[in-house]
């Protein structure tokens, strides 16, 4: 079984780990990524931890969520300062190239995150799901939205037994069909 290797891209600033017996950059494909040991990480976060607070804000380029969280930006940063940005094949381009593209990431992943929560919610608990998406069977709208028990009572209200609102769910906004 082949070990895990912690590299660093100097091109791109990828902080990565991989099984690869020759190890590529993820981000940047290139070829020539720099091994970081096991030992040389573990003496680096000896080293930050013996810091103090103004020392490590150095590296400390976002908030962190929690002390592992603070300790792996710590040495990422430090690692990429040491190993990255004064290197002469250092690309500001693909290392925001590289940012951008974590970033979106991380939006979509969140995002899908919050809809798979609140379908669950919706499922278990009954509760109504922001992110399900209502389409309509007439004109496949998704400008759709659901018809309120109020709506409903003063239908029942100005209409009496002849209200056809009670039996409706949803009302589309484009077309004006309600089912």
């Amino acid at each position: 079984m082949a070990e895990r290797k912690r590299y660093i891209c100097p091109v791109c600033g990828e902080w990565a780990a991989t099984e690869d017996r020759f190890p590529i950059c993820e981000s940047c494909n290139n070829e020539d990524v720099i091994i970081v040991s096991k030992d040389e990480i573990r003496e680096i976060q000896d080293r930050l931890k013996k810091m103090s607070c103004d020392e490590q804000k150095k590296y400390l380029i976002k908030e962190p969520h929690d002390e592992l969280d603070k300790l792996g930006l710590m040495t990422s940063e430090y690692i990429r300062q040491k190993y990255v940005f004064n290197d002469p094949r250092f690309s500001k381009t693909k290392f925001n190239e590289r940012e951008r593209a974590l970033r979106e990431r991380v939006a979509y992943i969140d995002a899908h995150k919050k809809e798979e929560i609140a379908a669950l919610r919706e499922e278990v608990y009954g509760e109504p799901n922001p992110y399900r998406k209502v389409t309509c069977p007439t004109c496949g709208s998704t400008n759709t939205k659901k018809i309120s028990g109020l709506s409903k009572a003063a239908s029942v209200g100005l209409f009496g037994i002849f209200s056809q609102k009670v039996k409706h769910q949803f009302h589309c906004n484009n077309c004006g069909y309600e089912w």
